[in-house]
């Protein structure tokens, strides 16, 4: 595998100068600067939103939840925090809680209706509608002064076909107007909604409005191999800068020629030189497509470069990597797309191996499984978190790990075993599974949220758990003030129970 470093990209960009920007979020970093889209209840702070989407609701196993922690001056507060299920918030045709609905599987928030508040859309990929089992659904939670409200909820579902994971990922995104058709940005002010469906190989796109986001879908689009599942990850930004989103979907499952389960990313747009746009790793230079790397099972848009359009990464965690002439099975990578007014222009790949990541590629750690996009201070410009949830840690296999890129060139490795990080690094913890990156409080730095997919808490086996540190302008990501929060921590609605896998989705 090729590889260029971030280094190599610096010295390749070095004549642009660019402004220091706030992200306080990803994703979707770009529209984030200038709008209210994870603040629900308007006070300054972003909120979390948490799913586990195997927790059970009464005798409904596997039905669903999603947790949401409010932000505060001093970070994440248990004070106000809510627990929205099924039977608060109904599904298509009014039904409530379901067995298997897995309600809480994907996240998304945006202010779908332009009222100053940020909403929550909810996928549950695995709800039966009309008959047909694991249509899924998307519900919507809308925002207020108080924060999240179950009045006017709404419900997405449109021609259910069985089997089609409707609402398997989600992202918020500016690219339609309410008329449906492409705006200049800022012309509609209302967040729009993309929803994957990779069980048919999917994706949609629904625009906002004052009432809510309007029905049916303002366009939808196919990609991938046969079972390819391409719609099962989704990011959006502003890549080519003509002022309106792209929309890109992972199809992590696509067969490339003869490969296997190499994976593809598609990029769609509604003006630009980039719709339908299909990447492989060939398109990465020096590299080819690989059976089951997975490439697009993680993406992230943001102005990392920079020089102002937003870039795309994208992670293959299951790509082998050649380490000191030994190829490493499973060690992962994540591949930097360079945005640009043409177009993609350039790309870059990134491992444990490369010049400024810390640690070695070991087998299974999947680096690139999760990725987010931050300023979490420690100079200008914006910073990379990636998961390697497969990283061994203290003898403990598959404990996991979190690697912060940051443009000066340094770095951190982010375990449970740190000095003054809630938890301790247990053998199939899954640190790093999943990342978010939003400022919670504290600075007027991104903090991250690291989802621990398998912790147990107390006798309830894989449960999870979240590490949340904070950013500081000097030092970036810091120890102190870090926060573990589960179900079980005080003041939290709920009660962890074994396989709940609370952190499954976080934003």
């Amino acid at each position: 595998m090729s590889t260029l470093t971030r280094r190599s990209l610096a010295a390749a960009v070095a004549s642009v100068v660019a402004a220091a920007t706030l992200v306080i979020s990803a994703p979707h970093a770009a529209a984030l600067v200038s709008r209210n889209w994870n603040d629900f209840n308007d006070d300054g702070y972003a909120d979390l939103a948490v799913g586990a989407p195997n927790d059970d609701v009464g005798s409904h196993g596997g039905a669903g939840v999603v947790n949401v922690i409010y932000g505060s001056a001093n970070g994440l507060k248990s004070a106000g925090n809510q627990v929205w299920q099924q039977d608060l918030v109904h599904g298509p045709g009014g039904a409530g809680a379901g067995t298997g609905n897995h309600f809480g599987t994907a996240l998304a928030t945006g202010d779908f209706n332009d009222d100053g508040y940020a909403d929550l859309a909810v996928g549950a990929p695995d709800e039966d509608v009309s008959g047909h089992a694991n249509a899924g659904a998307v519900v919507i939670i809308y925002g207020g002064p108080s924060g999240l409200t179950a009045s006017g909820s709404q419900a997405l579902s449109p021609n259910p076909v069985a089997g089609a994971e409707f609402g398997a990922a989600l992202v918020a995104l500016d690219a339609w107007d309410t008329s449906g058709v492409s705006p200049v940005k800022g012309a509609d002010s209302h967040a729009d909604l993309a929803v994957g469906k990779p069980g048919t190989n999917e994706f949609f796109a629904f625009p906002g409005s004052a009432s809510g986001l309007e029905t049916p879908a303002a366009a939808s689009y196919t990609c991938g191999s046969a079972n390819g599942r391409c719609g099962a990850v989704l990011a959006a930004g502003d890549i080519d800068g003509d002022g309106v989103d792209e929309l890109v979907a992972g199809a992590p499952d696509s067969k490339v020629g003869a490969l296997d389960g190499a994976g593809e990313v598609v990029i769609e747009s509604k003006s630009g030189s980039l719709s339908g746009v299909d990447l492989t790793e060939s398109n990465v230079s020096g590299d080819s497509a690989a059976a089951n790397a997975h490439f697009g099972a993680a993406l992230a848009v943001g102005d990392v470069a920079p020089y102002g359009n937003d870039d795309l990464l994208i992670g293959a965690p299951d790509r082998a990597v050649t380490f000191h002439s030994t190829s490493v099975a499973g060690a992962g990578v994540f591949d930097e797309f360079q945005g640009s007014s043409s177009g993609i222009s350039a790309s870059l790949s990134e491992n444990e191996g490369s010049a400024n990541v810390p640690d070695n590629p070991e087998t299974g750690d999947h680096f690139g499984t999760a990725i987010a996009i931050g300023d979490f201070g420690k100079g200008s410009g914006l910073d990379l978190a990636v998961g390697a949830p497969g990283e061994n840690v203290s003898g403990q296999k598959a404990a996991g790990a979190v690697i912060v890129l940051y443009p000066d060139l340094s770095s951190g490795f982010w375990t449970q075993d740190d000095p003054g990080v809630g938890g301790i690094a247990t053998k199939k913890d899954l640190l790093g599974q999943t990342l978010y990156a939003a400022d919670f409080g504290r600075s007027n730095q991104a903090d991250l949220a690291i989802g621990v997919l398998l912790a147990d808490n107390g006798s309830a086996l894989d449960a999870g758990e979240i590490t949340v540190l904070y950013g500081t302008s000097a030092n970036g990501l810091v120890a102190a003030h870090s926060q573990l929060w589960s179900q079980n921590s005080p003041g939290i609605g709920e009660k962890s129970q074994s396989g709940d896998h609370f952190s499954a989705a976080m934003h």
